[in-house]
């Protein structure tokens, strides 16, 4: 048990309009159950009112994290996009060249076809020099 004594403040509420107002949405606050009680009401609005900067300051600095993590995976899907670009130029270009490699070697195969010899059995192509060996 702590042997400081607590601190008592009073609060006054004139008669005046604003203040009612005032007193009245506390009541009403309290009632809802929103605060335990009028002392924790008053804490917690003093709490926001006279600190706004360290909370706000939290909370700045949490969202400065979070943009700072989506920054981060933002970079990191960037660089995966770059790379997949590469990737795909890369394939792209190796497809490209093995197709033009096709295509030339299709072309050799049918000129090839067309310059050699017509295919002719074996014996008529011996029955065919027999003739100029007669001659002969």
């Amino acid at each position: 048990m702590s042997t400081e004594k607590a601190t008592y403040k009073r609060l006054t509420f004139l008669p005046d309009e604003d203040d009612q107002q005032i007193l009245q949405r506390a009541e009403q606050t309290v009632e809802s159950g929103d605060f335990s009680s009028f002392n924790d009401l008053c804490k917690a609005a003093l709490q926001s009112f006279l600190v706004p900067a360290e909370s706000t300051s939290a909370a700045e600095q949490s969202r400065l994290a979070q943009f700072a993590r989506i920054g981060e995976r933002l970079d990191e899907l960037l660089t995966n996009q770059q790379q997949l670009q590469a990737q795909m130029q890369r394939q792209s270009d190796e497809l490209l060249a093995a197709l033009a490699s096709g295509r030339e070697q299709e072309t050799e195969a049918q000129v090839e076809q067309e310059t050699s010899a017509p295919n002719l059995p074996t014996e008529e192509i011996m029955n065919r020099l027999a003739r100029y060996l007669e001659e002969f």
